[in-house]
């Protein structure tokens, strides 16, 4: 019969590994008792074993739930253990020391912090190029709106390569030019227009155009005749932009070389009719209303000619009315065989004669209704006052007032010329 003594073999195994118990790289230790008694207790490799009775005496065949905090040997360590089921008479405890889990806690710290450092370089990094590449360029482009919509058009985008930023960067460039030789020409295109207010003794002329572009297509003058006669045209090309312009400028030119028949109207808006008429082609089909007003400051008599304008009113200052001058004729360029007529009118103390644009009669409100002609005459009485310019202030005060929140919706032009009271 064979016995064999598992405790005796389990006991000499503990013995060989006693090297390898005195502790790893982690600085772990493991000691172990054998005896029936806390008297006769054996612990290796730690010489003092007083210090491990109250250690070992707390130990069970479970491990504890939580490791306990112990000091040995001027040392504290983390302890934790049980009795083997197996061996018997034998208690396990691992013991770590506590510098060591802090030393290496610090190390795996530092490793942490080393690595977030190089996240946060390279989140740096990735971040500067986004910015370079694509948040740059977008601030670019919307400097570039700004500068649209300030008016800046010397504003001009940097170079941004050769990517769809680049591409749209040339486009805003190129439309910024654009937009600047248009304001240049705006303002060619005011020193066109005569001053604003005229004095003619008797008489006060205030006129002023409003264009809802840089360029109009509106078209208004005043010229001298002699020291009792002036004439003051008031013209509106379909449309706004650089096609009304160009017919705009070019009437302004035909007028300045017909100096010889300004004061016959009839023959003066069949000069300007063959000349608009000649210019139309597929592409400029454009034509161009026209009103012919002469004023005879000694005689106080107005002479008329209307070349499809809207129809000029003469507020009465004396019984408080409202004239509708009505004559009918073709615009300039309408068709190729037009003609044109005249009447005369005379001016009383007070009176005032009113020329307008249709842009005035179509503003239109919040709830999308159109001023229209009636509710324009009743604007034009209620506002009625001594002053061309301060009637035009009313005017476009009421007119605003009706708008409400919309703005103009095409160019507008409005002559005022009014003769004192006695």
């Amino acid at each position: 019969m064979f016995h064999f003594n598992i405790g005796i073999h389990a006991r000499n195994y503990m013995n060989k590994m006693h090297s390898l118990l005195q502790g790893n790289s982690h600085g772990i230790k493991a000691v172990y008792s054998t005896g029936v008694n806390l008297k006769n207790l054996k612990i290796a490799p730690f010489a003092n074993q007083l210090e491990f009775r109250e250690l070992f005496s707390k130990q069970t065949y479970f491990p504890q739930p939580s490791a306990e905090f112990v000091e040995i040997a001027g040392r504290k360590w983390i302890a934790s253990g049980f009795v083997s089921k197996v061996i018997a008479d034998t208690t396990l405890i691992a013991l770590s020391p506590t510098e060591e889990i802090q030393r290496r806690l610090s190390l795996e710290k530092r490793q942490l912090l080393g690595i977030m450092l190089i996240n946060v370089l390279l989140v740096a990094g990735i971040t500067l190029i986004f910015v370079q590449t694509i948040l740059k360029p977008v601030y670019q482009l919307q400097n570039a709106t700004d500068a649209i919509r300030s008016r800046n058009f010397s504003f001009r985008i940097p170079e941004l390569g050769k990517d769809e930023f680049g591409k749209m960067s040339r486009i805003f460039n190129s439309a910024l030019g654009d937009l600047q030789e248009m304001s240049l020409a705006r303002d060619v295109q005011q020193q066109l227009f005569p001053k604003q207010q005229i004095e003619t003794g008797q008489y006060d002329l205030f006129s002023k155009t409003l264009t809802m572009a840089d360029l109009g297509g509106d078209y208004l003058d005043v010229f001298p005749l002699d020291s009792d006669r002036f004439i003051m045209v008031l013209g509106d090309v379909a449309g706004h932009g650089v096609g009304a312009a160009m017919i705009m400028a070019m009437a302004k030119s035909a007028m300045l070389n017909s100096i010889e028949i300004l004061d016959r109207p009839t023959e003066l808006l069949n000069r300007l009719h063959a000349l608009i008429y000649r210019t139309k082609s597929k592409k400029q089909k454009k034509i161009m209303t026209f009103q012919y007003v002469m004023v005879d400051t000694r005689e106080h008599k107005i002479t008329f000619a209307n070349a499809g304008g809207c129809s000029p009113y003469l507020v009465r200052s004396k019984d408080k009315t409202v004239e509708e001058i009505m004559l009918p004729g073709a615009a300039l360029g309408s068709f190729k065989n037009a003609r044109f007529n005249q009447l005369e009118i005379i001016l009383e103390p007070g009176d005032t004669l009113v020329l307008y644009t249709d842009g005035l009669v179509e503003s239109r409100n919040d709830h999308d209704e159109e001023l229209g002609y009636q509710n324009f005459k009743s604007m034009l009485l209620e506002n009625h006052c001594v002053g061309s310019q301060q009637y035009f202030d009313r005017i476009m005060l009421a007119n605003q007032i009706w708008r409400q929140s919309q703005p103009p919706q095409d160019d507008f032009s409005l002559m005022i010329l009014g003769r004192r009271p006695c």
